[in-house]
């Protein structure tokens, strides 16, 4: 599944700029299946300034969709990173 975010491209800038975090938070059905319960893997690769959004949006998509609660998503994220399956190279 391939779900597009492209902040400077046409029809979408200007005006608005859409970004990773925002499909993300659009698509938590789709994240809780593939990371939650199917064991998928997630790579960040990208902007320093992106990656809390981008955790943000991936802890409550996981919250959301019953994966883990909301006082257990940071050690659910750790173990993904622990893990191997949550990979981030930001710049």
């Amino acid at each position: 599944t391939l779900v597009n975010a492209f902040s400077h491209d046409k029809p979408h800038y200007p005006p608005k700029m859409i970004f990773v975090n925002q499909r993300m938070e659009e698509n938590t059905r789709l994240l809780g299946d593939l990371l939650g319960k199917q064991g998928g893997y997630f790579y960040m690769c990208g902007l320093a300034v992106a990656v809390p959004g981008i955790d943000k949006a991936l802890k409550g998509a996981m919250v959301a969709e019953s994966v883990c609660t909301k006082q257990g998503e940071d050690a659910w994220i750790a173990e993904m990173k622990e893990s191997g399956r949550y990979s981030q190279e930001s710049y």
